[in-house]
């Protein structure tokens, strides 16, 4: 498997993943946005891609030790309004607030220790069907972070504050509203047991329509070198449906020989869903991507965020 990462200072192209899967990316998004309102509808990038735009220096300097997971697990637990679910690798789930801090801590110890279990937790900040643009949105956040009993000084801290600035600037330079539905960390740092990651299967996202999906990865150092998602932009998943299920030991077999592409950390990537413009799930529509996660291998928040048209 030949895989890619794009490193864009200003509006680049990339035409060489054959059939639509042309990706354009640039750290500034009004540069995208434009590019892709211009473009016909035959010739849409798959993927646009705004470069570090979830990645800066005080969330760098997190992501150079293991702590940050509890601090961001501890920034977003003293108010109701936050509810964490984690699963482990043995698919079992938990909301305890004790077991939760017990799972992280072990899932991703000091580089003393090694890593007993792996799992995901994830906070949801809305539902899948909502379609307003209020929660989880820029405005949503200033006020949690104006409350200060909200959200506590840490890790998630900071990223409030970097999300609330980046959806700002999003809808006020580029015209672009994105709102976050959920915030998941994947901790697999221990190679002995099995994988508990987001979606572990290729897949194309089922809940959204055209340039309504949006991911961000923010990965550990050392870790992920897959990047937060693996994505085939020349395929679709009508033509991949009788293969189905793909996981990244069958994807890396099947197509060994074929150029993914996967964004950075930091990266926002912005794509289409299966949903078509009459609302009914179209299996020709959308980007088929995957959790590349490998256990004893990944450490990665991952931001899941709508774009409403």
């Amino acid at each position: 498997m030949t895989n890619r990462t794009h490193y864009y200072n200003t509006l680049d192209k990339d035409t060489n993943f054959g059939k639509n899967g042309t990706i354009v990316g640039s750290s500034s998004l009004l540069e995208i946005a434009e590019y892709d309102r211009n473009t016909s509808p035959d010739s849409r990038p798959s993927i646009l891609i705004w470069r570090g735009a979830l990645l800066n220096d005080a969330i760098r300097e997190w992501l150079i030790s293991s702590s940050w997971p509890l601090s961001c697990f501890n920034s977003f637990s003293t108010d109701k309004r936050w509810e964490w679910t984690v699963t482990n690798d043995q698919q079992i789930e938990s909301v305890d607030k004790a077991d939760i801090i017990r799972q992280i801590t072990s899932a991703s110890p000091s580089a003393d220790n090694a890593a007993q279990g792996n799992i995901i937790a994830t906070l949801k900040i809305r539902d899948y069907e909502q379609r307003d643009d209020y929660v989880g949105g820029s405005s949503w956040w200033r006020e949690c972070l104006d409350k200060k009993q909200n959200i506590d000084l840490g890790f998630g801290h900071d990223l409030a504050m970097m999300l609330m600035q980046q959806l700002e600037n999003a809808s006020r330079v580029a015209n672009t509203t994105l709102v976050v539905e959920q915030i998941s960390m994947v901790l697999a740092k221990d190679p002995t047991k099995p994988l508990a990651t987001l979606t572990p299967t290729l897949h194309s996202d089922s809940y959204y329509g055209a340039r309504e999906s949006a991911i961000c990865s923010l990965t550990e150092r050392g870790f992920n070198r897959f990047g937060g998602a693996v994505f085939l932009p020349s395929y679709n998943m009508d033509e991949l449906w009788h293969q189905r299920p793909i996981d990244m030991e069958k994807l890396q077999f099947l197509f060994k020989d074929t150029e993914m592409f996967h964004p950075s950390s930091g990266d926002v990537a912005i794509y289409d869903g299966m949903i078509n413009g009459a609302g009914i799930q179209d299996r020709s529509l959308g980007v088929p991507h995957i959790s590349p996660d490998i256990p004893g291998l990944s450490s990665r928040l991952v931001v899941l965020m709508r774009r409403i048209p």
